[in-house]
């Protein structure tokens, strides 16, 4: 068996690529068409050599690479890679460990759970916090949100991993009119729907307003009902929010009916789970409310509104931070669970300078982040917390009787995740916080916001318009009006020297600049905006 030939060769053109990023063109030069013609071709009918297979892939993606790696990459709020998160995920390759199951990789599992501690640690989250490792911040958000759904249709008397959502209570989510997409398209994969969502206003910069919230959370706590009948899990939506119940028998008056059946409350998760629990005491986390502890006649009246409240650290645009301190206090008045989107923004945590953002955070219920953004190991690598393990565990767990399931304590990660089988991203995890400890990611934090702020002060002393406070990492520029807005950040992207996106804020078109790489530095950033402003320049001459 010859592992020495291609793994030389993979290694080799690896050190290639990695020296040249410094100064490799930031953008692909090659079309579809060249890509297919480069790699395409029949399907081989007998076997080649690994090597030639190596170096044939390699030089076919060559001049199709996004070089996100590079420090003058500043598009989408991707990462890269520090040497010993990429060593690590080599290694994790290498290894092929299926990190689904303790009695699958001891080693996986014992690591994943150390490098959870860290994490809840740098994070200033309480230390009982549970750790789902996941694709990225999608994945995240939807395993939060799922942890939510379960416990917020829990404290209703209902069972929704045994009985679906067919009759159940409506849940309605609160999220700001800025959210991240990504929250929608988890509430689409959790069954809710995205009618589900009451929009909250936002201020200039795309912060969610805490009295707004108030306002909506006083307002349709008793209005959120199911439409369409006996079984029917549904709501009907009014102009600038959220109707009341119409039309057959409320969900509400069907929970409090299904849980009044045999043995009361029912039971939460399946075989083996999460076990029996009483009728929604409100005593299992700390967004707690006493009504929820009525009984079926108050539900039925929809008085308790199962509802989920979404903040966000970090918007995509702007960079700026929901008040999750105001939020959770309110939030948890009515009852409601919090989860805060984090995808870059939670790495504020670990810098004692841009920590304040992030004022209680602690106190929301889950969290979801990514460790591919600021912490730079290789893609893909999520991360979602959760402040109560029990719905964490009774929404993501499975028994099955060929399983091997530790039963002396000892971590299984699909108790965490939606995955059943999947990599060990946890390793590459622990190898970059090693190396980097709480002050080397700190510190890359603090420089990515400063360059970002080097970034947004020469443009802005050369006319163009900063759209936003940088807070964090996130630029937001215009160049008078959409059509040289677009033309420019076209410009850029096709002239090579840095990469970054467009977007649309408040209706008009921007250019976005996310400043995330760990070797992003001064000569990056004036580099960089010498580019943007001689293309600005360019496309001005008559």
């Amino acid at each position: 068996m010859d592992w020495e030939g291609p793994l030389t060769e993979a290694f080799e053109r690896a050190m290639t690529y990695l020296a040249g990023l410094p100064e490799r063109r930031v953008g692909p030069r090659a079309t579809a068409a060249e890509l297919h013609q480069a790699l395409g071709g029949p399907l081989p009918s007998g076997p080649s050599d690994p090597r030639e297979v190596v170096a044939h892939l390699a030089k076919g993606v060559e001049d199709g690479l996004l070089p996100s790696g590079s420090g003058r990459f500043f598009g989408f709020v991707f990462g890269g890679a520090t040497p010993a998160s990429l060593a690590a995920d080599w290694l994790t390759t290498t290894w092929d460990q299926n990190a689904g199951l303790y009695a699958a990789s001891p080693a996986a599992a014992v690591v994943e759970e150390l490098a959870a501690r860290w994490l809840v640690e740098l994070f200033g989250l309480p230390p009982t916090t549970s750790v789902g490792f996941v694709t990225g911040a999608q994945m995240a958000n939807f395993t939060g949100l799922a942890a939510a759904r379960h416990e917020v249709l829990r404290r209703v008397g209902w069972d929704v991993e045994r009985d679906g959502l067919v009759g159940a209570p409506a849940i309605r989510v609160l999220a700001g009119a800025e959210r991240h997409d990504t929250v929608d398209r988890a509430l689409r994969f959790l069954g809710l729907g995205t009618s589900c969502i009451v929009p909250i206003a936002v201020d200039d910069q795309g912060r969610m307003r805490a009295d707004a919230l108030a306002e909506a959370l006083s307002n349709g706590s008793t209005q959120y009902g199911a439409a369409g009948g006996e079984g029917g899990y549904g709501v009907r939506r009014a102009e600038g929010g959220v109707g009341p119940a119409e039309d057959g028998v409320g969900c509400a008056q069907g929970a409090a009916e299904r849980a009044g059946g045999e043995g009361g409350a029912g039971r939460v998760g399946r075989e083996g789970g999460a076990g029996e629990v009483g009728r929604a005491s409100g005593a299992a986390w700390s967004g707690g409310d006493e009504r929820a502890a009525g009984d079926g006649g108050d539900r039925a009246r929809g008085e308790v509104v199962p509802t989920i409240v979404c903040a966000q650290a970090g918007n995509v645009n702007t960079g700026s931070f929901d008040p999750v301190a105001e939020i959770c206090e309110v939030a948890h008045a009515h009852g409601a669970w919090v989860h805060v989107d984090g995808a870059f923004g939670l790495w504020a945590a670990v810098s004692p300078s841009l920590k304040p953002l992030l004022e209680g955070v602690e106190r929301a219920d889950s969290w979801a982040t990514d460790a591919h953004k600021w912490l730079n190991v290789p893609y893909d690598s999520g991360l979602v917390f959760c402040a109560h393990p029990e719905p964490h565990r009774a929404a993501m767990s499975i028994r099955a009787a060929y399983l091997i399931q530790d039963e002396d304590g000892e971590r299984d990660s699909l108790d965490y995740n939606p995955e059943f089988s999947r990599r060990a991203r946890g390793i590459p995890v622990y190898a970059a916080i090693r190396a980097l400890g709480r002050a080397g990611i700190g510190e890359i934090v603090d420089r990515c916001h400063a360059m970002a702020c080097r970034f947004a002060d020469t443009l802005s002393s050369n006319g163009v318009d900063v759209l936003n406070d940088v807070v964090l990492n996130q630029v937001l520029v215009r160049f008078g009006d959409d059509a040289l807005t677009r033309r420019v950040v076209s410009g850029v992207q096709q002239e090579g020297t840095c990469w970054m996106s467009g977007t649309t804020w408040q209706g008009k078109a921007a250019m976005r600049i996310s400043v995330t790489n760990w070797t992003t530095d001064e000569s990056d950033i004036d580099r960089s905006a010498a580019a943007v402003l001689r293309v600005r320049d360019e496309l001005l001459q008559p």
